[in-house]
């Protein structure tokens, strides 16, 4: 009698075990499933990858430097967005074209920002055309968004020592007056040392971003002739007074540049 109940006790204790382990299955199967509908679910962006090694100095070609694969993000949205505009523009690969690279790039790898960033490009100035630099805080420097090839009016706010006039609000210590009002908008040649298109590489909280920090100082590079240049100096205190840019469209003597055609994505390259 004792052993039939020892028989039914093991039984029940095998069944117990195999419920568990069953349950224990199903769980592990559930997570297996969940995870990896979320790896099929992760963000997927084209990237600008270097197709071979890249040394330090090289002058680049995307069609022969780059390729566009799609790449899988290993991180949230958010830092997927950060992590992009760290990169270089995968839909307009064409104006980096003629950068120096400043690190040894390895292939298959991404490119960003920082690695063209400071060695880009000459300036070819014709007569009567100079450059200037001037240095505008980060808002009034239209918050970090300004390209090379934009055209800009400059306004100064200087200290109201006079009457009252349209350049001053009521009461006001300040007044602002353009420079230059009388001339066509000033072309940007460079900004922060980055002599083509594309938001300049600016460091932002320790790492480098797209765009670029909204206070930080810009160092602006104008296109000007000697009298414009001498204008601005006088007016502006050698940049020591605040100088406020308005983003202008481009006169119409002006070319538009050329618009790079769009990158290629190499077929069974993706992944």
């Amino acid at each position: 009698m004792a052993d039939s109940n020892g028989g039914g006790n093991s039984s029940k204790v095998f069944m117990l075990a195999a419920i568990v382990l069953g349950v224990l299955a199903m769980v592990m199967a559930f997570a297996f499933i969940q995870n990896a509908s979320s790896v099929d679910n992760q963000q997927k962006m084209d990237v600008v990858m270097a197709q071979h090694d890249i040394n330090p100095g090289a002058s680049l070609n995307p069609d022969s430097d780059f390729k566009i694969v799609k790449w899988t993000v290993p991180v949230n949205p958010a830092d997927a967005a950060k992590m992009k505009s760290r990169m270089l523009d995968a839909a307009a690969w064409g104006q980096y074209k003629g950068e120096r690279v400043n690190r040894f790039i390895p292939a298959d790898t991404p490119l960003f920002l920082a690695d063209v960033g400071g060695q880009l490009g000459t300036l070819d100035l014709a007569d009567p055309w100079m450059a200037m630099s001037i240095s505008v805080k980060g808002p009034n420097a239209l918050g970090g968004m300004l390209q090379a090839g934009n055209y800009v009016r400059l306004l100064v706010t200087r200290p109201n020592v006079g009457a009252p006039t349209d350049a001053t609000v009521a009461n006001s210590k300040w007044e602002t007056l353009e420079i230059l009002p009388s001339d066509p908008p000033l072309k940007v040649l460079a900004v922060n040392n980055r002599l083509s298109g594309g938001l300049a590489p600016l460091m932002v909280g320790g790492a480098v971003g797209g765009g670029g920090s909204v206070d930080a100082q810009q160092t602006i590079m104008l296109r000007v002739t000697l009298s414009q240049s001498k204008t601005i100096q006088a007016l502006s205190g050698n940049s020591q007074l605040p100088i406020t840019l308005l983003l202008a469209s481009r006169p119409p003597d002006e070319a538009a540049p050329s618009t790079p055609a769009t990158p290629p994505v190499p077929a069974g390259r993706g992944r």
